[in-house]
Parts: structure tokens; C-alpha cells; sequence
């Protein structure tokens, strides 16, 4: 009973910290004192019950108390499920449920045919992607030799090490383990003594909606520093030892955003080696964004509309085609023709024109027609377009950036750009910001190469850019900084650091 009950206390701080569904951990873990507890309390009540002289022993349990249980059980899981409902903070992230039918395939488990792995042994059908795991085993067969050494960084152990039969790299079967800044130095260590052949770099968001490359930023820039990418599935970026020729420097972008949410700003860092440092940094103002989302038809036909024009005091400055599904539109005006006619459509303008761009549908005969606008979206000036509308405009969308920064190009080499920091003061609390090598209104902005950053609290925060694949990939010229909001930050100061 000791030590179970101080295995259980081990567990104790997640109950305080994590009053969600991780409580059943702890709960999961107390099992036995629980169980011991509750029997004797259960004997110490059979005792105190009438007709039970003491000592005495009965080989069935009393009545009251069989009755107690199966109330227990039958009201129990309803009970449970009510208080989740009125719990959600505590509760949003799930808990205990009583399906009898999921207990019942436990206790009889079918399956339809073995699987396709034999390590897993009889699974079914969706237990395992069986194209997912042969193009691993293509891929990691012509850069790791047979039973190498793979870092895994996507949490996946079962795939790399026992399906494909790849060692981990390091002590840590599980890179998860690795989270205090103690244990990814311990991880470093052992990448040190024993390098892997392969990293596997996520492209999703870990669990609780980390970066996995944030959460473990060391062990990933460490990585970074060593590495280059060669090839990207829908679920890891394969990534060997650099030297190899870079296949694509977009790559980089195809690893999971680099986004560190607030951590910026609570991040114990080591002092910096070098800096910090001013980044020298230009104010930048660029044109308006407009966006705008509907349907056009060409009334005669009932077909979508040949075109939509966006016009800037009667001038074309942009046209689309219509072609989105929009079967809402199809079944109001009981024309299936006019199923793909939806649109949607950018326009950059300069600054206080927004209101003055117009679309238009170009009908059959090259005529422009007029759309109706949802409430709430006015013009300025006058329309050069006449006649019935032609569609419906639901959405117009001006968004104007400010507070974008130039940051200056920095000369530095491959080792003071890994361990780069930005470094960002003032800009006021609950703030966020982007950092990227072309500014928001780039109309084609590489998906993914932004990296993203905020604090609650304001004041400084920190970020090793080295960490992030992103970084990687942006190009050796100036970077834009801007809040993501798009407000002004006219208190920001932007500064840089190596770290040691």
C-alpha cells in the first residue's frame, strides 16, 4: 500500500495542472489504494449493517450492498455524462463514456482478414495505412541502410521502429520524453555520439496543438543545423545529413508551421553569446486588399456568368471566371445550370479605394451587369453598369496592413543563423505577430513560410529562429515583421541575438 500509494502521488501534480481529461491518468494510476480503500470501507459498512453479529463472515454480500453497487452501475455513466456537459472547462477534452457495444467488441474482437503488417498481427482494415507505410519503406530504403537509425520527430515509434524495424536515435523511444531543456540536451548528446541516417520532421501539430518543432526547439534546431530536406509526404518531411544536394529549398516549407503561440514570452533561455543587437528595420505601407465572394449568372441562359469584372472607378483592374460549386444558387432558382456559378476574387488597390472597387458579371453578349450586395456593403461612387442584377455579392473584405516592418538582410553564416534569435519588446500584451520573407499582401505567398509568435503579457519575447524549418528556407534578403492583427505597433523594437 506504501508504495502504491507513492506511485500514485507521483501523479499528483497532473491533477492539479491538467483538470481536464488527463485526470483519469492520475485516477488510472491510484488504482490500487483506490481499490484497497474501497473494499475496506465497503467491509467496515457491512459490519456496521443490522443483522451481522461480529465477527461473523458471509460468503454473499448483504443485500444494502449488492443494491448500492448496481445503482452505482446503472446510474453511474448517465451521471458521469451529465456532469461532463455542465463541466466543459474541465471536461472539453473528453472522459470516461459506457458504450456497451465497445465493450462488447473488446471482450469478442473479430477481425476480417489478417493485416497487412505482420507485425501487427490481425488488425482491422483502418488500424494501418498500407500505402502510407510502403512509402515509407520506399523512401527510407534508399537513404538508410537496413535497421539504421531514424529520429522520429512525429511521435510515431510503432511505424519507424517496429513496422519498418529503424533503431531510434537515442535514448528517448519516444521523442515526447524529451521536453524539458535538461532532456532534449540529453537527446543532443546521444544524436552527438550515434547520428541518425534519417529525421523525420512532422507537418502537423503535435498533441495539444504544439509544433512539435517548438516543443522540442533544441533537439530541432539541432537538427536543422545538420540536415536538409529531400523529400515531403502528406505526414513527415524525410530530412539527411546535410552535405546531400538540397532538392528544393521549399521544402522547408512543407514541415509544420512554425508557430509558437505565447511561448515566446516564457521561454528560459541560456544568456546570448553575441547581441543583442538593433535590427535595423523600415516602417513599409502597402495598398489595400480587397476580397470579395458571391455568384454571377447570365440571366438569358441561366448559365453562370461568362465572367466578373472588378472595377475601380469604371476601369477593369481584375476579372475571374465563375466556376465554385453552389448548389444553393442552383436549387433557388431551380436552374442546375447555375450549380458552378460562385466566385471569389482579390484585388489590390491603393489605400482608400477599397470602397470603390465594384464587380461586375459579364453576360454572353460581353455586356456588364450589375450584382445586388448582402446589407452592410456600400459603394462609393458611381456604377458604370446598368440593367436587372446578375448574382448576388455576399462578402467584400477590405484589409489594410500596418505596422509592417523591413528588417535589414543580416550577413551571417550557417552556424550564427542557427542559433539566431529575434528578439521583440514593447507591442502591448495579448499581441501577435508574422515574420516572413514577403509582406501580407503578397498576392502568391509560399504556403506554410511564416513564422508566427505573441504574448499575453507584452514585453520581451524571444525566439530561436533556428528551431524553425521555415527559417531555413527563407532566402538571404530582408524579412517583413507585422502584427497580425493589422494595427499599428508604433512601440515595437525588433533586435537580434546568437545564442551559445
Amino acid at each position: 500500500m506504501v508504495a502504491a500509494a507513492l506511485f500514485a502521488l507521483l501523479y499528483m501534480p497532473k491533477v492539479v495542472y491538467r483538470a481536464d481529461g488527463h485526470v483519469f491518468h492520475a485516477l488510472a494510476a491510484a488504482a490500487v489504494p483506490i481499490g484497497v480503500v474501497a473494499v475496506r470501507m465497503l467491509l467496515a459498512v457491512e459490519r456496521a449493517l443490522p443483522g451481522l453479529p461480529a465477527p461473523a463472515r458471509r460468503a454473499v454480500p448483504h443485500p444494502v450492498l449488492v443494491a448500492a453497487l448496481l445503482a452505482t452501475a446503472a446510474i453511474g455513466p448517465a451521471w458521469l455524462a451529465d456532469a461532463k456537459e455542465s463541466m466543459l472547462a474541465r471536461w472539453r477534452y473528453g472522459g470516461p463514456t459506457f458504450d456497451p457495444a465497445t465493450v462488447a467488441s473488446r471482450l469478442m474482437p473479430t477481425v476480417p482478414a489478417p493485416a497487412a503488417e505482420p507485425m501487427l498481427g490481425y488488425a482491422g482494415p483502418d488500424a494501418i495505412d498500407p500505402a502510407m507505410v510502403d512509402g515509407w519503406r520506399l523512401l527510407l530504403g534508399v537513404w538508410v541502410s537496413p535497421g539504421g537509425t531514424v529520429l522520429d520527430l512525429t511521435n510515431r515509434p510503432a511505424l519507424f521502429h517496429a513496422v519498418l524495424g529503424y533503431a531510434p536515435a537515442g535514448r528517448f523511444f519516444h521523442v515526447s520524453m524529451a521536453l524539458r531543456r535538461e532532456s532534449q540536451a540529453a537527446l543532443i548528446a546521444d544524436l552527438d555520439r550515434r547520428p541518425p541516417e534519417a529525421v523525420i520532421v512532422p507537418t502537423g501539430r503535435g498533441w495539444d496543438g504544439i509544433p512539435d518543432t517548438v516543443r522540442h526547439y533544441l533537439v530541432s534546431r539541432t537538427v536543422l543545423e545538420r540536415y536538409v530536406p529531400v523529400e515531403a509526404f502528406e505526414d513527415g518531411v524525410l530530412y539527411v545529413p546535410r552535405g546531400t544536394d538540397l532538392a528544393d529549398a521549399r521544402l522547408y516549407n512543407a514541415a509544420v508551421a512554425c508557430d509558437w503561440g505565447d511561448a515566446g514570452g516564457f521561454l528560459d533561455l541560456a544568456p546570448p553569446a553575441t547581441g543583442p543587437t538593433e535590427w535595423r528595420a523600415e516602417p513599409q505601407t502597402g495598398p489595400e486588399t480587397v476580397r470579395f465572394r458571391g455568384w454571377a449568372i447570365d440571366r438569358a441562359t441561366g448559365q453562370p456568368a461568362r465572367g466578373v469584372v472588378a472595377t475601380l472607378d469604371g476601369r477593369p483592374i481584375a476579372d475571374d471566371v465563375p466556376g465554385l460549386p453552389r448548389p444553393d444558387v442552383a436549387a433557388a432558382l431551380r436552374s442546375p445550370a447555375a450549380a458552378a456559378s460562385g466566385f471569389e476574387l482579390t484585388v489590390q488597390v491603393p489605400r482608400g479605394a477599397g470602397r470603390r472597387v465594384r464587380v461586375l458579371a459579364e453576360a454572353a453578349d460581353g455586356a456588364l451587369r450589375p450584382l445586388d450586395a448582402a446589407p452592410g456593403i456600400d459603394f462609393e461612387g458611381d456604377s458604370s453598369a446598368e440593367g436587372p442584377a446578375a448574382g448576388y455579392l455576399e462578402l467584400r473584405r477590405v484589409e489594410v496592413h500596418d505596422g509592417v516592418l523591413r528588417l535589414a538582410r543580416l550577413p551571417l553564416d550557417a552556424a550564427a543563423r542557427a542559433r539566431l534569435r529575434l528578439v521583440v519588446s514593447g507591442g502591448g500584451s495579448g499581441r501577435r505577430y508574422r515574420l516572413a520573407e514577403l509582406p501580407p499582401w503578397a498576392t502568391e505567398p509560399v504556403a506554410g513560410a511564416v513564422i508566427g509568435f505573441g504574448s499575453p503579457r507584452g514585453g520581451r519575447v524571444a525566439l530561436p529562429l533556428g528551431a524553425c524549418p521555415q527559417w531555413w528556407g527563407f532566402r538571404d534578403r530582408p524579412l517583413f515583421l507585422w502584427p497580425e492583427d493589422g494595427r499599428p505597433a508604433p512601440d515595437l523594437s525588433v533586435a537580434w541575438e546568437v545564442a551559445p
